[in-house]
């Protein structure tokens, strides 16, 4: 057994802890520290001895799932091949230059590879014990993550490392989902529903500037990557993108919804991506 000297050490409570005895000692949320529900104005009640609610810790686990499943597939639509594209002279002609690489695939790789590694050295530093894979190659370590390691964030003792690890999973996930990188693409069905997401704005009133909460004008589609991952984007923008699970909690929350109407909501997704 390590001893928890080796391990990384935070602060509770006033006293430096090791990370096995900080978990003991931190005193977890009541309410999940996911960024989605600050947004959207709902809370949801964190699972005991965690930052986050059972909605969310199913999210990370499906996102870190996602990105080990797209990671080859990425990495062969990187550069296309193309007849007479690949740099060789052809009957001593000139030489055809080699196809440009997809950058927007590019930067989604390394994103992808540059988190997976960021959670694995913070693993390796809070819990020296980790069991590294025999291939430790970016696509298994995001496999390991989701299989072993979603507690460990999810429990961890500095909350907003799991909120920014969460952020971050989801936002790759969904940029997984836009590219439509499996074969058949991705599976749409709109939702009838306006978007949830609201922006500050700032205009004159009485000629003295006043800040608004705007809703946005778009409308929600419900999405399914070829991977399984289920998400209700906005049409007008992308970015407007929360997980399906999450977007059906806020409907069950918002007030005075009756609830048939929240069910036939929850059975046009359902159909919809059937």
């Amino acid at each position: 057994m390590v001893s928890l000297d080796v391990e990384r050490r935070y602060l509770v409570d006033g006293r430096l802890l090791p990370f096995t005895l900080a978990k003991k000692f931190t005193r977890y949320p009541e309410w999940c520290v996911s960024a989605w529900h600050d947004e959207d104005r709902v809370q949801q009640p964190a699972l005991r001895d965690s930052n986050l609610c059972p909605v969310c810790t199913d999210s990370l686990r499906s996102a870190w799932a996602e990105m080990a499943a797209a990671y080859v597939p990425l990495q062969d639509r990187v550069a296309p091949s193309q007849s007479f594209g690949n740099g060789d002279r052809v009957g001593g002609g000139p030489v055809h230059p080699p196809l440009p690489i997809d950058v927007t695939v590019s930067d989604l790789l390394r994103d992808i590879r540059d988190e997976v590694a960021s959670v694995v050295r913070d693993l390796v530093e809070d819990r020296p014990d980790w069991k590294r894979p025999a291939d430790p190659t970016t696509d298994v370590l995001a496999d390991n993550l989701a299989r072993w390691h979603v507690d460990y964030i999810a429990t961890h003792p500095r909350a907003g490392h799991a909120r920014a690890v969460l952020e971050n999973a989801w936002s790759l996930s969904q940029r997984i989902a836009r590219t439509a990188v499996y074969d058949g693409g991705r599976v749409e069905a709109p939702m009838n529903e306006r978007c949830r997401h609201r922006e500050n704005v700032v205009v004159k009133v009485g000629g003295k500037p006043r800040v608004l909460s705007v809703q946005c004008e778009g409308m929600v589609v419900a999405v399914q990557s070829p991977a399984g991952a289920r998400a209700v984007v906005c049409d007008l923008v992308p970015a407007h993108a929360i997980p399906a699970d999450i977007w059906m909690q806020m409907m069950k929350a918002s007030l005075p919804r009756p609830s048939r109407t929240v069910n036939t909501l929850a059975r046009r997704y359902a159909d919809g991506l059937a």
